[in-house]
């Protein structure tokens, strides 16, 4: 999920502001609708989520287009989502995920590097077993990142783990979501100096570590650089301070709508994918999409809907070539708050205050048959 730095009331209300004015001289547009939103972790301003038009659940209607890219799909998932918390590791539980996985018709599966090597061993070589491609997210967990972090420290842990993993893991993630870690408050991150200066200064180092570390420990492996909502402004700027990396992924939630088009000024657009993959030539990934309550209020075919919505746009816009789904299952540790909910299995409780998977929603059908769809 995202990071501290928040997206908050003010540019939610400018851009929304803009969308409702564009609406008024234009129509409405299934494509630029009237919906903005504030980084993941922002709750100032809750929206319905827009619902298809579809039957509830039901697999997307639109037929695929010619030369659609779509050919990765997986799910974000924890090796410990069934463990209460500090719990000992349980391979088991990293089994029934990534057995889910297959049984969706996942391509790919991304997890976190863990602190325990042993947990990255079986994430990885498990994973592979089952035909899944592995994509690790390096995120390391400082007690001040702006003071502590640096180039040497990310570059070695970089290499170490592209070493480690070379030839088996395709895909690493530079940290988690570099717009949400500097934006400045207010603002809606499409511009380069929407950003904190000094925060920026850091977390490019970081960056710059990582990316140099993990060529250096795997020639052949992606690096891949996150962002979410309107924060091409920090692909711009890092691009432009010469970071290197091969893939952009973009995290997506049902308070920012159900097409990546937005309004950003009377008659200026901003096509998120379309922007990174013409301008950078990057390949580009969803790597976070779900509706933000996931099923928190009982409303299992809203969350399919939504994730169905997104799917059959994204398809047709065909500038994206990966969607991934945050996340596989409900997390144990976080049934109290609403990202505990956002998975496609619900979890049961157990005694111990453990958990064990529980019925499948709406969503994972209509993820699987998605799929199935768009892999045909």
């Amino acid at each position: 999920m995202g990071h501290k730095r928040l997206f908050v009331l003010l540019a939610v209300l400018l851009i929304l502001a803009g969308d409702v004015a564009w609406q008024k001289t234009t129509g409405s547009s299934a494509i630029f609708e009237a919906q903005s939103a504030a980084a993941k972790k922002a709750r100032v301003v809750k929206k319905k989520v827009v619902k298809a038009k579809s039957k509830k659940g039901a697999v997307p209607t639109a037929q695929k287009a010619s030369g659609t890219v779509l050919t990765h799909f997986g799910a974000v998932i924890r090796p410990f989502a069934l463990d209460k918390a500090y719990a000992p590791y349980n391979k088991a539980n990293l089994l029934a995920q990534l057995d889910l996985l297959k049984d969706l018709g996942a391509t790919d599966v991304i997890a976190n590097i863990e602190d325990n090597t042993s947990v990255n061993d079986d994430f990885v070589n498990l994973s592979l077993e089952r035909n899944l491609q592995p994509i690790l997210i390096i995120e390391k967990t400082l007690p001040d990142f702006f003071r502590d972090a640096s180039y040497d420290q990310a570059y070695w842990l970089g290499r170490t783990i592209a070493e480690r993993y070379k030839g088996k893991v395709h895909t690493y993630q530079l940290a988690n979501e570099a717009s949400g870690m500097v934006i400045k408050p207010t603002f809606p991150g499409n511009n380069r100096s929407d950003y904190d200066d000094a925060e920026y200064a850091v977390l490019k180092e970081w960056l710059a570590g990582l990316s140099n570390g993990i060529y250096d420990g795997d020639k052949t492996a992606q690096r891949m650089l996150t962002a979410n909502w309107l924060g091409t402004g920090i692909v711009d700027r890092l691009v432009s301070d010469g970071l290197s990396f091969e893939r952009a992924g973009w995290h997506w939630y049902s308070d920012m709508g159900t097409s990546m088009i937005k309004q950003i000024g009377r008659a200026k657009f901003l096509n998120v994918p379309g922007y990174i993959t013409t301008k950078y030539k990057k390949d580009f990934w969803v790597t976070e999409a779900n509706r933000r309550e996931g099923d928190t209020d009982g409303d299992g075919a809203a969350q399919a809907e939504y994730i169905n919505a997104l799917l059959t746009n994204i398809a047709q816009a065909r500038n994206v070539s990966g969607f991934f789904v945050f996340t596989l299952t409900d997390l144990c540790a976080k049934l109290d708050v609403e990202e505990g909910h956002m998975g496609l299995v619900k979890l049961n409780k157990n005694a111990d205050g453990s958990c064990s998977l529980g019925d499948k929603k709406p969503a994972y059908q209509a993820y699987k048959d998605a799929i199935a769809h768009y892999r045909q």
